[in-house]
């Protein structure tokens, strides 16, 4: 094999390479144009390596303690979301409203919505326990649906359904 520099390979043209040199991580080894080591490209899409470094529920927790942590930045990030985007506040309250219409069925004890919604405890979301708008499940707006959450739990499920 022809050894290159990357500047030889982009003249001429080539999308992979060799140096004969080692990477950063010791692999001698053809290396791509775009983006360098093919050896270390493929450990890290290795599916073991990879799932050790997803940290995916490590984030979730810390951004669940940073937001306790910091309510005030928290409410000041939102209404600051909320003026500069006036117009995908208001298409997700439309949805949103549109949605809950569309789920409430006529045998809905509306009075019996109303008083939970009313005596929801300070610092908690009332929550379908089954989403309305599910991506595998969809549930109905009424009371037997209805859950209270602490907000920060609420806000993390999302629209998720956990038997």
């Amino acid at each position: 094999m022809q050894i290159l520099t990357r500047k030889q390979a982009l003249k001429q043209g080539l999308t992979h390479y060799f140096t004969g040199k080692p990477c950063k991580r010791g692999h001698v080894a053809i290396r791509r144009v775009s983006d360098g080591c093919v050896d270390c490209r493929q450990v890290w899409y290795n599916k073991e390596y990879y799932r050790q470094y997803n940290h995916r529920e490590s984030r979730k927790e810390y951004l669940k303690q940073w937001n306790k942590a910091n309510p005030e930045l928290l409410k000041e990030y939102q209404k600051r979301y909320q003026r500069n985007n006036p117009g995908k506040v208001c298409f997700r309250s439309v949805n949103r409203k549109a949605s809950k219409l569309q789920r409430t069925p006529a045998w809905a004890d509306m009075e019996a919505i109303k008083f939970f919604y009313e005596c929801r405890p300070a610092g908690c979301h009332v929550d379908h326990i089954i989403p309305l708008c599910g991506e595998t499940i969809s549930g109905l707006h009424v009371e037997t649906n209805l859950q209270w959450l602490p907000a920060i739990d609420n806000q993390i499920k999302g629209n998720k359904f956990q038997s």
